[in-house]
């Protein structure tokens, strides 16, 4: 609150009693040593009906519109207040209103006094000082008292306004650690992003976030990635650049097939392969074939061709050399199969067996009609055995290429592509009992 003192009813406030103050609802002034005349008021003949002071006080709030007067209402004879002339004139004064920055630097100001006393001669005037400390405000009252009881006051109001250092300047944020602003990987490498690479300064509160921008195709393109240091009250940037490309060619899934030699009625089909890529989902693998002639044997070429998205590829071949055919060899070592003679009626053995899912190539005797119970023994290179049947081709008992007896191999294996042996013993529509034994081919 701020008390102010107008001499023309209202017109003006010139006077400040009290620049600062609590409202708290009391306040003690002291009054200026100004004298505040009167207004007479008139009838139209020029007859006083009354008067009022012109004397104000104002009460305003600080930094607001909101303001109270005290009585100036004259149409009941009041209105304001008087002052009079006091005998007692202060004839110098210090600054009325004064603003320091330090309360050392309040100059020492004379001030002096006289009266129109004349009793007990002419004695000089007595003056006394008071001063009230108020958080930044100071208040000086001199109070001037003559001979005649007569007193008289002076008040100057003293703000210090001290001077105040204003805080650093805020550190600069920085990066101390950063990661490698340039990085070139393969598609299948690329690093994620990591706020645990960075280290500041600066700031003790600092939040990282980061933005990726990708720019190129699908084989060769740069990843901008973008790291925003944020706290107190600033930003830091940092740029890391990621060169992606695909270089590396598929691998194929499966165990390549290798070189063979075999003769021509046991030409291996060729296989079916399937490929893998680092980078790219769709890869296409691509079948081919060539023939020649090398000397006296017809070679076949099995080619696969196996690329990604990008265009890497990756070959493989399989060299077929196909031979002419021999009379077989019965193999040496191990289990030999047993010896007996060839039945006089004729029997034909389809010796060509296929591991293929729905082929009909299965080891075939015919005319199945004219023989009964066919015991069948079939073994690999190394004389041991891999199928046995005790009533071969009844209730669809046949050998397609799979063991069915433990050892060797797990039963219910498909049986790798090669030249195995049987051995085979039956009766003939006489009832006479016969073996036969003879090579077969499982491709």
């Amino acid at each position: 609150m701020r008390i102010l003192l107008s001499d023309d009813f209202g017109q003006t406030f010139n006077h400040i009693l009290v620049p600062e103050t609590e409202n708290d609802g009391s306040c003690e002034i002291v009054m200026p040593n100004i004298p505040i005349a009167r207004k007479v008021y008139y009838e139209s003949g020029g007859i006083p009906i009354f008067y009022s002071g012109l004397g104000l006080i104002k009460i305003e709030v600080l930094d607001h519109i909101a303001f109270a007067l005290t009585d100036n209402n004259v149409t009941n004879g009041k209105g304001g207040f008087e002052i009079e002339a006091s005998e007692i004139t202060f004839t110098k004064t210090p600054t009325k209103y004064l603003k320091v920055s330090d309360e050392n630097n309040i100059p020492n100001e004379p001030i002096e006094a006289v009266s129109t006393c004349t009793a007990n001669g002419s004695s000089p005037l007595t003056l006394k000082k008071e001063e009230v400390k108020n958080e930044n405000f100071i208040t000086r009252t001199w109070i001037a008292t003559d001979n005649c009881g007569n007193t008289s006051s002076f008040v100057q109001h003293i703000e210090i306004e001290r001077a105040t250092t204003p805080p650093p300047p805020p550190a600069d944020l920085v990066f101390t650690k950063t990661p490698t602003a340039f990085l070139s990987v393969s598609c299948d490498a690329i690093p994620d992003a990591d706020n645990s690479q960075f280290e500041t300064s600066g700031c003790n509160s600092v939040i990282i976030t980061h933005q990726d921008t990708r720019k190129g195709d699908n084989c060769n393109y740069t990843i901008e990635r973008v790291y925003t240091a944020t706290g107190c009250s600033q930003s830091l940037i940092f740029t890391q650049t990621i060169s992606v490309r695909d270089d590396k060619a598929p691998t194929f899934n499966e165990s390549l097939p290798a070189d063979v030699s075999v003769e021509e009625n046991n030409i291996p089909t060729q296989e079916t392969l399937t490929a893998t890529d680092n980078c790219s989902v769709n890869i296409e693998v691509i079948k081919s074939k060539e023939e020649r002639q090398e000397g006296e044997n017809k070679v076949i070429i099995y080619k696969w061709e196996a690329s990604d998205e990008c265009g890497n590829k990756v070959f493989h071949e399989q060299k077929v050399t196909i031979k002419k055919s021999s009379k077989p060899t019965p193999p040496t070592g191990g289990l030999q199969p047993p010896t007996g003679t060839e039945p006089t009626q004729e029997m034909i053995v389809y010796n060509g067996v296929s591991t293929e899912s729905g082929s009909e190539n299965y080891l075939k005797i015919e005319p199945i009609e004219n023989y009964k119970n066919l015991q069948i023994e079939i073994f690999n290179e190394l004389g041991q055995k891999v199928y046995e049947s005790k009533n071969y081709q009844k209730n669809g008992e046949v050998f397609r290429g799979y063991a069915n007896v433990k050892g060797v191999f797990r039963k219910g294996k498909r049986l790798p592509t090669g030249t195995y042996f049987y051995v085979l013993e039956y009766k003939d529509i006489t009832g006479k009992s016969n073996t036969k034994q003879g090579y077969l081919f499982v491709r």
